[in-house]
């Protein structure tokens, strides 16, 4: 039902008609505290979903079969407001990820779910259009991708517990993996060796780690001479993620790519 209602709106706000109806900063403002971002705060679901079926929530969140879900949905429609009213939509929303970066930085992590909702929500007003093959190609000339990454993205990443606010940790590799033809090479050369220890983390940390990684390689983001120094730590890793599993039925499929 909450999917539903945040698809007309989404629907309604592409309409040139209804346009007076959201160029009031108020309204967009409201619409950001009262619609958006109760949506797409993680649930306990969500969490169940995080810790007890790993698989599932991959399929959800990067394989596209969240269609329905309310997060989606809430992404959808900031999708929608950033294309018709991208000035006003980033100086009002990016107030709210400012807010709530700035808790969580302040709480010493306790506040974790609203540096979850703040990361979800500044992927959702980037993002401009892309590729399965190349993630995100088009982003908002408003949004610095590369600051944000060095800012609120790595410092996630280089936590030297890879099991630590484990939520977060696939959040700053799913930032990664989407931005992966935009950030510039520093970003992706530092990151690269942080990706490759989450490989040794648990469920869907494992699987995000995996997975980036292997875009990055196959995507000729990493050369040869730059993923040389880490072979021995990602053979390491990947060796040992499938060495856990006593049944081979049970081996992460992103793991064996």
């Amino acid at each position: 039902l909450a999917s539903n209602a945040l698809n007309f709106l989404s629907k309604v706000a592409e309409k040139n008609n209804y346009k007076s109806l959201f160029e009031d900063p108020a309204t967009l403002s409201s619409i950001c505290e009262k619609v958006v971002i109760p949506n797409m705060k993680i649930r306990e679901s969500d969490m169940e979903l995080f810790e007890d079926n790993p698989e599932e929530y991959v399929r959800r969140d990067i394989e596209g079969s969240d269609v329905d879900t309310r997060r989606r949905a809430a992404c959808d429609l900031v999708r929608t407001l950033a294309l018709h009213y991208e000035d006003k939509m980033m100086s009002i929303f990016g107030q709210y990820v400012e807010m709530m970066l700035n808790n969580y930085s302040t709480s010493g992590g306790s506040e974790w779910v609203g540096k979850d909702t703040a990361l979800f929500l500044v992927t959702s007003l980037a993002s401009r259009g892309g590729t399965q093959a190349a993630g995100v190609t088009r982003a908002s000339p408003l949004v610095d991708l590369a600051s944000f990454a060095a800012n609120h993205v790595l410092p996630e990443l280089q936590r030297p517990n890879v099991t630590e606010l484990p939520v977060l940790k696939a959040d700053a590799i799913k930032y990664i993996m989407t931005f992966r033809s935009l950030l510039p090479k520093e970003i992706i050369v530092t990151a690269f060796p942080l990706l490759i220890q989450h490989i040794t983390g648990r469920g869907v940390v494992c699987t995000y780690g995996a997975c980036a990684v292997e875009k990055l390689i196959a995507g000729g983001m990493v050369t040869r001479a730059e993923l040389e120094p880490h072979a021995p730590a990602l053979l390491a890793a990947l060796f040992a993620t499938l060495g856990a599993q006593d049944n081979p039925s049970e081996h992460n499929e992103y793991v064996m790519k």
